[in-house]
C-alpha cells in the first residue's frame, strides 16, 4: 500500500519483491541475534516492512509508540560524529531511520490484514478524541511501539541462566541509545518521563513489523533532502559517480557511500518495452538511464517518498528517467495489448485469464476507467511534459 499523492516508482515489481524477501530475510538474521530463545519460543519473524523516518512524528518521544522502538542497523559514523545528534542541516537530518513512515507498507495479505485490523480497533476505540488527530502514522507507530516493548519482554523471559552467566550485560537489558537528542537507558522503563505499558496482556502484540531501514524499497525524502542525502546519478560509468555528487557537498552532509555498479536485481529487471512496432528505437537500458540513488547508504531505492518538500513533484519530476519515456511506453503496450476501452465488467474482467489491459486502473467500485477517462489533457500534459 503506497501514499497516493506523493510517491513515485523507478523500478520494477520483480525488483521491488526481490527486496521484499531480502530485506526480511536480513531482518530476521539480526532479529534471532537480538532476540535468542525468544526467536523460535515466540515465533517472531518478519513479515510487514513501513517506510523507515529519521523522526517519530506524530506522536510525543516519551510516548509508546517511540521509547521502545529499537536500535537502527545503519551505521553509527553515516554522519560522522554527528550520527544521532541534533547537529546537521535540521536537528532530525543527522538522525538514522529508526521510526516508522506509513507512506509506503508492503506484506503478506494476512499479515497486513492483521496490523490493520489492530489500527481500525484503536481508531475506533478513539472516535471522540482522534489519536493524533487521526493520524495513519500514528497508530502504526503505536503498534509498532507496543510489539517491540513486547519482544524485549519475551527476550528477557527466554534468557536462560547459561545466557544470563556468559552474557550478563545482554541478559539485563539492550544497549542505551539516544533517540531524538534523548538518552533511553532502558526501553521497558527509561529514566525519562515516559508512558507506561499498561495495555491488556491478553492482546496479541506480535504483528511481524519491521522497517527498510536502508531505503532498499524507498526514501523518505522529509529531513534527508534531495541533493543532501540522495541524487540522481548515471550508471553507464561508475568511475564518474563521486564527480557527479562532489561539488555539491556540505558541511553537514553524510559520507559518500556509492554502489561500484549497478546492482545485479537492477542489471537482471528488464524494462517492459514490447511493442508492435518493430522498427522502433531501441530503448536505453539501465547503465545509461539516470537513477535515484541514496549517497549516504549505496542504495537505489524502488520508490521516491515526496514527504519532505511537496514542490519537488513538479520541480523534480522531469529528473525521473520514465518521464521523458512515458509516452512511447504507454504508446508501446497499447500495441500489443490494446486500449483495454471495453473490458466488461471485472467479474467478466477476471474470467478471461491472461487478458492484459493497458492505460487504464479498476475504481474500488469494480468500474474500469480507460486512459482518457483517468487523466484529462491538463494532466496528461504534465505527465508527458508537452
Amino acid at each position: 500500500m503506497v501514499d497516493a499523492y506523493d510517491i513515485w516508482f523507478q523500478l520494477g515489481p520483480d525488483v521491488l519483491i526481490e527486496r521484499y524477501h531480502r530485506i526480511n530475510r536480513e531482518a530476521n538474521a539480526r532479529l534471532k541475534s537480538r532476540l535468542g530463545g525468544a526467536y523460535d519460543a515466540e515465533n517472531i519473524r518478519q513479515k510487514v516492512i513501513f517506510g523507515a523516518g529519521k523522526r517519530c512524528a506524530p506522536n510525543a518521544l516519551w510516548s509508546l509508540g517511540c521509547y521502545p522502538v529499537p536500535e537502527s542497523p545503519i551505521p553509527m559514523d553515516i554522519y560522522n560524529a554527528d550520527t544521532d545528534t541534533v547537529i546537521g542541516h535540521n536537528m532530525y537530518f543527522s538522525a538514522r531511520q529508526r521510526f516508522v513512515n506509513s507512506g509506503y507498507i508492503m506484506g503478506t495479505v494476512a499479515s497486513m490484514r492483521a496490523v490493520f485490523r489492530r489500527a481500525n480497533h484503536m481508531a475506533e476505540r478513539n472516535e471522540e478524541k482522534p489519536i493524533y488527530n487521526g493520524s495513519d502514522q500514528a497508530i502504526f507507530a503505536i503498534i509498532f511501539g507496543h510489539q517491540e516493548y513486547m519482544r524485549e519482554t519475551l527476550r528477557l523471559k527466554h534468557t536462560s541462566r547459561v545466557q544470563n552467566l556468559l552474557h550478563p550485560e545482554r541478559a539485563a537489558k539492550p544497549a542505551s541509545n539516544v533517540i531524538e537528542g534523548t538518552y533511553i537507558d532502558d526501553i521497558l522503563n527509561p529514566s525519562i518521563t515516559h508512558e507506561p505499558f499498561d495495555q491488556p496482556l491478553n492482546l496479541n502484540y506480535e504483528f511481524g513489523i519491521g522497517l527498510d531501514y536502508f531505503s532498499d524499497l524507498g526514501h523518505q525524502t522529509m529531513n534527508s533532502d534531495i541533493g543532501r542525502d540522495a541524487n540522481w546519478l548515471n550508471y553507464t560509468d561508475p568511475r564518474t559517480l563521486k564527480a557527479q555528487v562532489k561539488p555539491n557537498r556540505k558541511i553537514f552532509d553524510c559520507k559518500l557511500s556509492l554502489p561500484e555498479q549497478l546492482p545485479s536485481d537492477i542489471t537482471r529487471s528488464s524494462i517492459d518495452t514490447n511493442s508492435a512496432d518493430q522498427s522502433a528505437t531501441p530503448f536505453p537500458n539501465w547503465e545509461q538511464l539516470s537513477l535515484y540513488t541514496h549517497l549516504c547508504l549505496g542504495t537505489i531505492p524502488v520508490m521516491i517518498h515526496h514527504n519532505g518538500g511537496k514542490n519537488n513533484r513538479e520541480a523534480l519530476w522531469s529528473r525521473v528517467w520514465m518521464q521523458a519515456e512515458a509516452k512511447q511506453l504507454l504508446e508501446n503496450a497499447r500495441e500489443v495489448t490494446g486500449d483495454a476501452n471495453d473490458v466488461g465488467t471485472l467479474e467478466e474482467f477476471r474470467q478471461r485469464p491472461g487478458i492484459k489491459e493497458a492505460g487504464g486502473a479498476w475504481t474500488d467500485k469494480g468500474e474500469w476507467l480507460n486512459w482518457e477517462g483517468l487523466c484529462d489533457e491538463g494532466m496528461r500534459g504534465m505527465v508527458f511534459g508537452q
